[in-house]
């Protein structure tokens, strides 16, 4: 193994070695990692299909970026960002979706925690993305006190989380409708008593009620993924039913520190976007339209002809495009 590489590992290896030491030791050890570079792979890549970008009009509908996984505060987070304001002057954004795992190593303490300052505020509003953020929490926002992030929306409007689940119905100015729909898998994954079944009661119960064009429903575990972890069976069996039942397009989520579309399962599409501040090896299997890692995002636009998916690069190169509906 060259020393770079070695270094690398042994710096991974350290953070899970020491994950109850403090937040500033876990923030050195995302610098360290991020100067270290290095790149992951997607295991068994197939050639990516020819694609066009989409070129929409400014004025139909709306725009979101969504990203995953992203709070460091190191140098990776920050490159990503730069790549998302300018995919936004571009393309146009309206919103933005986060898949969860806001805040490493262990989330956030209070609605007060300078963490918000370092690794939000300065990431993103002070670099010019001022759009309202839709988060999900992670499990690493578990850490420390998960209703904290929850608090911090009535602290800075920017920051959208009502509660640990919740839904917002959102209305374009040419009448386009979409309504998002978050939920808190951390209780789900980890098999906390009665959430499953209340949870999954409950986006039965609003995806019923809604009137939008367009159900985004998104959390942080995956219930497909061709990346570490995997399919979820606890959240295939709390919520596919449910998601195709009501004939829900798209699931988004994060958690695989990638990028991923793959093949819609009884009429539901699912993507990963979890590559907004590291990166992990992936794999491309039969069920992958695209795969990428080296950290990355999604850009999504949502008008009356449905939803159109720009997978950017950690750079902001669009790597695939994809429409659903």
């Amino acid at each position: 193994m060259q020393r770079r590489s070695f270094l690398k590992h042994t710096a991974l290896a350290t953070a899970g070695l020491f994950a109850a030491t403090s937040v500033a030791f876990h923030e050195k050890l995302f610098a360290l990692w991020s100067a270290l570079g290095g790149s992951s792979e997607v295991k068994g890549a197939k050639a990516i299909p020819p694609f066009t970008p989409f070129n929409l009009p400014r004025q139909q509908g709306m725009r979101f970026l969504v990203i995953g996984d992203w709070g460091t505060g190191a140098s990776g987070q920050a490159r990503v960002a730069n790549s998302m304001l300018q995919t936004a002057t571009e393309y146009g954004c309206d919103y933005v979706i986060s898949t969860g795992d806001n805040i490493y190593p262990k989330g956030v303490q209070s609605a007060d925690d300078p963490q918000w300052e370092r690794k939000f505020v300065k990431m993103y509003h002070d670099r010019g993305l001022t759009q309202p953020f839709f988060p999900t929490i992670g499990n690493h926002d578990y850490g420390f006190v998960p209703e904290a992030q929850v608090a911090y929306s009535k602290k800075n409007p920017q920051w959208r989380m009502p509660a640990r689940y919740y839904t917002q119905k959102l209305t374009a100015p040419d009448g386009t409708t979409a309504q998002l729909f978050s939920l808190d898998t951390q209780l789900v994954q980890t098999a906390a008593e009665g959430a499953a079944a209340e949870q999954s009661a409950w986006l039965d119960s609003e995806l019923g009620k809604s009137d939008a064009r367009w159900k985004i429903v998104f959390g942080h575990h995956m219930l497909y993924s061709n990346g570490i972890y995997g399919n979820l069976k606890r959240m295939r069996d709390a919520f596919e039913k449910v998601l195709v039942k009501h004939k829900v397009p798209i699931y988004l989520c994060g958690h695989d520190h990638d990028i991923q579309l793959l093949q819609p399962v009884d009429g539901v599409s699912y993507v990963v976007s979890g590559g907004g501040g590291g990166h992990r090896d992936t794999s491309w299997k039969a069920n992958t339209i695209y795969g990428a890692t080296n950290m990355g995002y999604v850009w999504m636009a949502i008008n009356s002809d449905g939803i159109h998916l720009h997978f950017h690069d950690a750079d902001g190169v669009i790597r695939y495009a994809h429409r659903l509906g």
